[in-house]
């Protein structure tokens, strides 16, 4: 599928494109709120500024894609691929997920970055994981208070052996060895 096609596509109203072939695209700042991007293919795409509010992107391949400054709150990315995927200033080298939450049922979804960064999508929420720690303490009760502290040491703990795991001891040098 061309690029041109999905947009006209999205225009007229569909909002299914499982599976769909749109590798290397140009997307750069398209609305796709919202789509069904199942197992699509994504890969080397360029979603710079996308809109990718709650999109549908479980299984998709984003390898080496350009997700600088895409809207991703409430997308779902579980089990994407994002080898190799920029996402603001570094590379996405994982992404997890927690929850449910207590206060909602809703999940935190979480991108480990390069850079050594975390970057948190939880609902309306986007943004980096210490932002996340400083909101959930200014607005939640103490029971849901627990469970984001909790939560946010798993995240943590996960970042560290993400980084441990792909840098070697020096300098934040990538280790050769190791396959994304």
């Amino acid at each position: 599928m061309k690029n041109t096609e999905l947009i006209e596509k999205y225009n007229e109203g569909e909002r299914s494109f499982r599976l769909a072939d749109l590798s290397g695209a140009s997307l750069s700042g398209a609305n796709l709120s919202g789509a069904n991007l199942r197992g699509a293919n994504l890969s080397r795409a360029n979603l710079s500024r996308a809109n990718l509010y709650g999109a549908d992107l479980y299984g998709a391949d984003l390898s080496g894609a350009d997700l600088r400054g895409a809207n991703l709150s409430r997308a779902n990315l579980s089990r994407a691929y994002l080898s190799r995927a920029k996402y603001g200033e570094t590379e996405i080298l994982s992404i997890g997920e927690i929850g449910p939450a207590l206060s909602s049922g809703g999940h935190t979804t979480y991108l480990v970055l390069k850079d050594r960064t975390i970057h948190c999508l939880r609902g309306c929420f986007s943004g980096t994981i210490d932002e996340m720690d400083a909101r959930s303490k200014a607005e939640h009760t103490h029971e849901n208070r627990r469970w984001y502290e909790s939560a946010i040491a798993h995240i943590r703990m996960s970042a560290e052996q993400v980084w441990d795991k792909r840098m070697t001891p020096d300098a934040n040098r990538p280790n050769e060895q190791i396959e994304d």
